[in-house]
């Protein structure tokens, strides 16, 4: 069919391969977010490990009391009057 139009005949082959080519860069794209995702919660949670580890360390070693105590057992102190 002879039409007259502004763009081009589209070539289904090229077509095809460039729509393949733009989804296996867009799964890459989500694959690389997921792993700097769990990277970055890797760092924050050993980072939160070490601080433990350390005032652990600094409490066993009597440089620091131990503050870390629930909620509840603070209210049950209240009650029965220990501080």
């Amino acid at each position: 069919m002879n039409q007259f139009s502004f763009f081009e005949d589209i070539d289904e082959k090229e077509m095809r391969r460039l729509v393949v080519k733009e989804l296996k860069n867009y799964k890459t794209l989500c694959v690389r977010m997921k792993n700097q995702e769990d990277q970055e919660k890797q760092r924050k949670e050993s980072v939160y490990k070490l601080v433990r580890l350390y005032l652990e360390k600094l409490v066993k070693q009597g440089e620091i009391k131990e503050v870390a105590r629930s909620r509840s057992s603070v209210e049950r102190d209240k009650v029965f009057g220990v501080y």
